[in-house]
């Protein structure tokens, strides 16, 4: 939750966006909520669709994105991509397309950037202690790189303290969408003794995410060895080498 100070006291929600169209909090809807640019696609268009029953103010406004290894979303200023208008106010029951455009060449990674979609407080007098609550919607936005190659790295990093650590590295040129990581310990026969299934995220091009499974009591007695198998949102598959499993 992120707060902003206005003359009215208000409350910003933000949704980063994953469906193929968002409804931000009953106000407004965005659709698509991923877009993707090329050299010979450097504009795409983003409609918004004002839910609500009165007028809607938004500001939008678009930063390169990173993540670290843990997944912390990592923010800057990007000139490389323009949204235009980045101020707008939408009618009840209107829409407006707004035009997200690429103002450099691709490079050697696909670029990542997020354009945030943000309500503003309306310009109404400020009612008692009228608490308005705004929602932020962060759009991904994908910048194909000169060459497109889809590959993962998948380890088990360390077996301790009754958790799996799996590390994931987007080795190609482009993201990948995990949908899933899944540990399994293996016994000495090749039999699955146990097995925990995660829910991943995204892998931006070029960076390293570290996820960490829980394992149940009496795993490694149970089973010596430790895989871990990560599927991506298209179902492409990746399995680690084993790790040794010691209680």
């Amino acid at each position: 939750m992120l707060a902003h100070r206005f003359s009215t006291l208000a409350a910003t929600a933000l949704v980063l966006v994953s469906s193929a169209a968002a409804q931000a909090d009953g106000k407004f809807q965005v659709d698509p909520t991923r877009v993707d640019l090329a050299p010979d696609a450097p504009t795409a268009a983003i409609l918004v669709s004002n839910e609500g029953a009165e007028p809607l103010r938004l500001q939008l406004t678009a930063v390169r994105w990173r993540d670290d290894v843990d997944g912390g979303i990592q923010l800057e200023p990007a000139p490389d991509v323009i949204v235009r208008p980045a101020l707008v106010e939408i009618p009840a029951g209107q829409k407006r397309p707004i035009r997200v455009g690429l103002a450099a060449s691709s490079g050697a990674l696909e670029g990542s950037f997020r354009v945030f979609v943000e309500e503003l407080p309306d310009r109404r007098p400020a009612n008692g202690g009228r608490i308005q609550v705004l929602t932020r919607v962060g759009i991904p936005v994908f910048v194909a790189p000169r060459r497109t190659t889809t590959d993962l790295r998948v380890t088990v990093a360390a077996v301790t303290g009754g958790a799996a650590t799996v590390m994931v590295e987007a080795t190609g040129t482009v993201h990948v969408k995990v949908a899933t990581v899944t540990v399994t310990a293996v016994s000495g026969e090749g039999a699955v003794a146990w097995s925990h299934e995660e829910t991943g995220w995204y892998v931006l091009a070029g960076a390293l995410r570290r996820f960490g499974v829980g394992l149940g009591r009496d795993v490694c007695r149970a089973g010596d060895r430790i895989t871990a198998e990560v599927v991506s949102e298209d179902g492409a598959t990746w399995t680690s080498p084993p790790a040794r499993c010691e209680p």
